[in-house]
């Protein structure tokens, strides 16, 4: 009998792991983040709070910009005024903190958060030595190995999220021109053969990658009404994919893990 319960747990676990790997190739809408504040165009990224179940967004380009903070069914709690200029954002699992990158030389820091969870506005920086490879580059997470990843032309780029060193870059196996390519972002996603992708905004396509060795292991084809665009307003949290759209100031959610 203990031999059969061994089995059948070693079967459960198996086929969990075969599941949690599998993607939506063609997900629709399903949640929405819209903007309080009327500061700002580029919307650069979405953050999930696994703790607090809080959904945290912000807006590119100037220290007197929003960050807004919205629960997990996309009702909004909170905005607060950034003071610096974000690019990207991420909920770093090894520290349980909401940290940054800012534009160009600026760094990283760790944004704080009210005993509910809800940003504030207030940041304590940790480094200056970001090594992103170009000054809009918006980093994304990677919970497995703590490192932080950012794009440029083809490229994804690791550094280290405790030392900050740099790791360096594996070529992506992306199909289009590069010209095709959402120039300023990557996205984390954790899922296994499929950790991070870059968004084909012409053709409405994400593309997910390998994060070991950078080939393409599957393609998310977007409905046809989906906003896209070549910088910024485009992330991924919480099995989401997120598009940013300008003129409603709302982020649209696209679950593509089943």
């Amino acid at each position: 009998m203990k031999k059969l319960t061994f089995i059948l747990a070693f079967v459960l676990i198996a086929l969990a792991s075969c599941t949690t790997n599998k993607v939506n190739k063609k997900p629709v809408e399903t949640l929405t983040l819209k903007f309080k504040s009327t500061k700002g165009t580029n919307a650069c990224v979405v953050v999930y709070n696994p703790q607090k179940h809080l959904y945290y967004t912000a807006i590119a380009g100037n220290q007197s910009f929003p960050i807004e903070t919205f629960n997990q069914n996309g009702e909004f709690l909170n905005t607060a005024t950034l003071g610096f200029d974000l690019r990207g954002l991420w909920w770093n699992t090894k520290e349980n903190t909401l940290q940054s990158n800012a534009y160009s030389d600026l760094g990283i820091n760790t944004l704080k958060l009210t005993e509910g969870g809800t940003a504030t506005g207030n940041f304590t920086w940790l480094t200056n030595e970001s090594h992103k490879p170009d000054d809009n580059s918006v980093g994304a997470y990677n919970a497995a190995q703590n490192q932080i990843l950012y794009y440029n032309n083809g490229l994804l780029y690791k550094v280290d999220a405790s030392s900050y060193n740099q790791l360096g870059s594996i070529p992506l196996s992306i199909p289009v021109s590069l010209d095709n390519i959402n120039q300023t972002t990557v996205v984390y996603t954790g899922i296994k053969h499929k950790e991070v992708g870059v968004l084909n905004f012409e053709d409405k396509k994400v593309y997910l990658f390998d994060i070991n060795n950078g080939k393409l292991t599957a393609t998310i084809n977007l409905p046809a009404n989906a906003v896209t665009f070549q910088m910024f307003r485009f992330s991924y949290a919480n099995g989401y994919v997120w598009l940013y759209d300008i003129d409603v100031r709302m982020w649209t959610g696209y679950k593509i893990v089943k």
